[in-house]
């Protein structure tokens, strides 16, 4: 715990080390699980030092080592997330100030968004079967891409946790249509919506990135333009209250 820096009050923690493999100790914060289904919403603000990174995780249990997602803050600002198979998420974090990420498991839903400073930097699909803390850790590891010095600063840290709050998959009644689909210029979106709310429909590359948000969905659909998309496959997901689908979008 130090004075030298807080983002509010007087204190925060620090974390620091030299060492490649990071370390000497996790810091782990239990959120009172391992919870299995609903929604857990983790909210930290970090401020992570000028030639400096830093590293936490989330896991299915309090012990360390059964991780669940690993976040690398590299010292050239590049934020990665990765499971035990592959990158999930590629985005950047603002370096030697402080910034406020949000995380939001809907672990049913096996849906996760990430912001910094509320605002959306990109989302995923990963299997959940439970989540119960997270580890925090100093390192910074070469093979990320970083320089193995850590240097950052936690502060302003909350949870919360809803067990009714998991999305759920629309039903054949409801679910959308784009067309045509490959596209190279224009795709339309339509659906059958038996709730009478106001869809809204978010579109992301293969990597998580944000691409696109619509919220103003007229009953009869909507036109994407996608001329300004490079070719390759986007994933496009329609929220209509607590309930979610997702469809591939092909742009050639």
């Amino acid at each position: 715990i130090t004075d030298v820096k807080a983002n509010s009050g007087a204190n925060a923690l620090y974390f620091s080390s030299t060492s490649a493999s990071g370390g000497p100790q996790d810091v782990i914060l239990d959120f009172g699980g391992p919870y299995s289904t609903g929604k857990l919403i983790f909210e930290q603000s970090i401020f992570v030092e000028t030639g400096k990174g830093g590293y936490f995780n989330f896991q299915e249990n309090t012990a360390p080592g059964t991780y669940l997602i690993n976040c690398f803050m590299v010292d050239d600002g590049a934020m990665l997330f990765s499971d035990a198979a592959e990158f999930k998420l590629e985005t950047t974090y603002p370096i030697n100030e402080w910034f406020t990420y949000r995380l939001e498991i809907d672990i049913v839903g096996n849906r996760f968004e990430f912001y910094i400073n509320d605002e959306l930097k990109g989302a995923w699909d990963q299997q959940v079967s439970k989540v119960a803390s997270i580890d925090i850790f100093p390192r910074n590891p070469e093979e990320m891409g970083g320089n193995s010095i850590s240097g950052f600063y936690i502060d302003d840290v909350s949870y919360t946790y809803d067990i009714s709050a998991s999305t759920v998959e629309l039903t054949d009644n409801e679910s959308f249509k784009l067309f045509p689909n490959p596209t190279n210029a224009v795709t339309y979106f339509s659906i059958e919506n038996s709730q009478n709310i106001t869809p809204t429909v978010v579109i992301y590359d293969k990597s998580g990135k944000l691409i696109a948000t619509i919220n103003n969905v007229e009953k009869n659909g909507v036109e994407i333009n996608t001329e300004g998309f490079v070719q390759g496959v986007y994933i496009v997901k329609v929220k209509v209250g607590n309930k979610i689908s997702s469809r591939k979008l092909i742009v050639q």
